[in-house]
């Protein structure tokens, strides 16, 4: 498929419920440079109690424009599914975009195992509130994690979960969250391979994860000239950012070769 702009694109579905998944096994090539997304799934069951029950899937190959695959509002009470990446994106922006989604429980977990290249981040997870607005994630990741089992280059972050606030007295509060963040593969960046932590900018803006439970575990191999692992994030001209509670680890482990049991 050859699209100016995205290959696929789902946007504005006010249900309350969209059941079913979303899947691309095929090509996808775009050329429309900031927006010419892979695959775009926008509001979608967006509203309060909407939720979205299903996976969403890629085990084609996406060469795009802008992001590869772009996941925002969707499912705005409740994701119970899963996000899988099985197929290699080329991005000239970011890899795996996916934000605000499921603000009362996300039950799948983001999985990628084929190889990622963008210009940015390659996977950026976040919950994201601007101007005044308030957002509140009761539960993050009930069943899963972010996992990377394959290879990330990316020209920034290689894999960010967090949240960011940016607006006078902008918030976002992070109640639980349950999985963790692993890498198998390998993670080539330009800033940090794995980061957890997120920006509050403006006056009384915030963000507070207040409990972190997953762990932060790499049994692959980093390379990154910022941090390879980085917990914490920042505030500026007011805005504050907490992480209160962090109750996993955090482990480097060494690589386990083909065939070793050792």
């Amino acid at each position: 498929m050859f699209a100016r702009e995205a290959g696929i694109q789902i946007e504005e579905v006010a249900a309350s419920i969209f059941s079913g998944g979303i899947t691309n096994a095929g090509a996808i090539s775009t050329t429309a440079v900031g927006n010419g997304n892979g695959i775009v799934i926008e509001s979608v069951a967006a509203l309060g109690t909407g939720t979205f029950i299903g996976n969403i899937v890629n085990s084609g190959t996406i060469s795009a424009a802008a992001a590869g695959i772009d996941i925002i509002s969707v499912g705005g009470a409740l994701f119970s599914g899963g996000i899988s990446n099985r197929g290699a994106i080329t991005a000239q922006q970011t890899g795996i975009v996916v934000r605000n989604v499921g603000l009362s429980g996300f039950s799948g977990g983001l999985i990628n195992s084929a190889t990622v290249t963008a210009r940015r981040d390659g996977i950026f997870f976040d919950y994201f509130a601007g101007g005044s607005s308030s957002i509140v994630v009761s539960t993050g990741f009930a069943g899963g994690g972010i996992t990377n089992t394959a290879k990330i280059v990316a020209g920034s972050t290689g894999i960010f979960f967090g949240a960011t606030a940016n607006g006078t007295m902008a918030s976002v509060t992070i109640s639980s969250f349950a999985g963790g963040i692993s890498n198998s593969g390998t993670i080539s960046a330009g800033g940090d391979g794995i980061r957890l932590g997120g920006f509050a900018s403006d006056s009384l803006a915030s963000v507070i994860i207040s409990n972190f439970g997953g762990g932060i575990t790499n049994s692959g191999v980093i390379s990154a000239p910022g941090g390879g692992i980085v917990v914490g994030g920042t505030g500026s001209s007011g805005g504050s950012f907490t992480i209160s509670s962090f109750s996993g680890n955090i482990a480097n482990l060494p690589r386990r070769l083909p065939g070793c049991n050792w």
